[in-house]
């Protein structure tokens, strides 16, 4: 494929119910008749655990758009800590899944969701090891052919919900600019992070606000170019 520009699209946390899914197709449809390629930076769910059981129409409709859209256009897709095993269970509809970080353009833009920035968080990572193992994969595949996915994933989500505010309370300014630092001894031009559910920059590290209904920005990366954040009103007259 050519090489486009990149819309980077994170923090969505989609439902069933939720206003933001309505406004989230919208968003699909304007792109499909765009001429970008799409990163998607994590928790477009609120949970989105790749097994039998778990799965609602919510996950299955943005499946069917990225079967579609995977022909025309790069479709990437990092692990945000709402989402399980979608690069085992689940590469098939995305160009590439990430579990922790991307490097694309050559190398020039790094990617991650954000959550793993803040290492001191001992109980953030003791949590995701306990939930991204082979043990909990058979355990919750288990658990969806008995008819106890959905709750079981109610449980992990107000797990999560708990583990996330902790995590925005504090805001890992020193360990960004650790980062920060590292990625430009590696010749990284442009990096960008969602997760904080807040825009912000620190150095090259852009950092994307969350999606919400009627409130949202979108990075469109350029090769040569970086980073550049559109709010909603004008995010629209982009696409066309």
């Amino acid at each position: 494929m050519k090489k486009r520009d990149i819309l980077l699209i994170t923090d969505s946390h989609l439902t069933e119910h939720c206003p933001e899914r309505v406004v989230f197709r919208s968003l699909l449809e304007k792109i499909s008749g765009s001429d970008y390629d799409v990163l998607f930076l994590g928790d477009i769910f609120d949970v989105w655990i790749g097994c039998s059981g778990y799965e609602s129409s919510v996950h299955h409709e943005f499946m069917e758009w990225c079967s579609r859209e995977k022909k025309k256009r790069n479709l990437w897709f990092i692990e945000g800590n709402h989402e399980f095993y979608i690069r085992q269970k689940r590469s098939e509809y995305f160009t590439e899944v990430f579990t922790d970080f991307a490097l694309l353009d050559d190398g020039a833009l790094f990617a991650a969701h954000g959550d793993r920035i803040n290492y001191h968080d001992t109980a953030f990572n003791l949590l995701r090891g306990i939930l991204r193992n082979p043990f909990s994969y058979f355990v919750m595949k288990l658990f969806g052919y008995t008819g106890f996915g959905t709750s079981f994933s109610g449980e992990i989500r107000k797990d999560l919900r708990t583990t996330n505010q902790k995590q925005k309370h504090y805001f890992p300014e020193e360990e960004l600019q650790e980062l920060d630092q590292e990625l430009k001894t590696k010749n990284v031009e442009s990096a960008v992070v969602g997760h904080f559910h807040r825009s912000g920059s620190s150095g090259i590290i852009q950092i994307l606000e969350n999606f919400t209904e009627g409130q949202y920005t979108v990075g469109i990366y350029g090769s040569g170019k970086g980073i550049r954040t559109l709010p909603a009103h004008e995010l629209f007259g982009a696409l066309e």
